[in-house]
């Protein structure tokens, strides 16, 4: 008998709202391909329907009062107990769980259910021609098969030489203001934003003082450092890394 196949967002995370609107596109990108593949008919999972997975009756198990307002309600997994874990097991037990964008903390709880997983995020880097994923999985066979595909970092770079094109080519009036503002070996830092579960660690959002001795390494060797916020914030204001930790300027 083959497993069920669930297509899901963070079901645990994010509320159904942002789940639905996101599970609508990765669910057209992904069913015909696996339906091909696996001669299964995948199924969409969303929680807070009485039919399938209840978010609110899932944190209350564990004393954890739901704020179901949030886009994304940040929790520590360490936090939930072994009823709320066993909550997972009786929707998801025979199936394997292909996800977008699971945070840590869910995965970490699927894992502990015994849940298999293929979790899919939108890569960091995102200056490729195209969309670009990230794919991980907690089942060893998945990821060295995942690992096959992974791409060279030198196309990385290869994109990144390009963008610098762009710079300059058709933008001349702005070509002297670059280069008297940029040194060369300087680096960009663009920030996340200040909700993502992407940098929720245990229930605790993450800033740039979170990674200071790791900062404080990368720029060692740079002659000019910039942290921006990211674009979808409303604050915009660069800030020079050398005025929060402190690195010699390379000769």
């Amino acid at each position: 008998m083959h497993p069920k196949v669930f297509l899901c967002c963070d079901f645990l995370m994010t509320r159904p709202e942002t789940q639905r609107y996101h599970l609508r596109w990765v669910s057209t990108i992904l069913k015909t391909a696996l339906k091909r593949a696996l001669h299964v008919e995948p199924e969409t999972f969303l929680s807070d329907q009485q039919s399938t997975f209840s978010r609110r009756e899932f944190f209350a198990h564990s004393g954890i009062i739901l704020n179901e307002s949030e886009s994304h309600f940040h929790f520590n997994a360490e936090e939930i107990s072994a009823k709320s874990i066993k909550l997972i097991k009786s929707c998801l037990s025979e199936t394997i769980l292909i996800g977008y964008e699971l945070s840590e903390e869910t995965r970490n709880l699927l894992t502990a259910a015994g849940v298999p997983y293929i979790d899919i995020w939108l890569h960091p880097i995102r200056f490729l021609d195209d969309n670009f994923f990230a794919f991980r999985s907690n089942i060893d066979s998945i990821n060295d098969v995942l690992a096959k595909h992974h791409l060279r970092d030198n196309v990385y770079t290869l994109y990144a030489d390009k963008l610098k094109v762009q710079s300059y080519m058709g933008w001349d009036k702005y070509k002297n203001g670059l280069d008297n503002t940029l040194k060369g070996n300087s680096a960009l830092f663009v920030g996340q934003t200040l909700t993502d579960k992407a940098v929720c660690r245990k229930g605790t959002m993450l800033n740039v003082l979170n990674f200071k001795d790791e900062f404080t390494e990368l720029t060692k060797n740079i002659a000019m450092s910039i942290f921006l916020a990211t674009p979808c914030s409303k604050a915009t204001t660069a800030l020079s890394l050398s005025l929060y930790f402190h690195t010699a300027t390379p000769a």
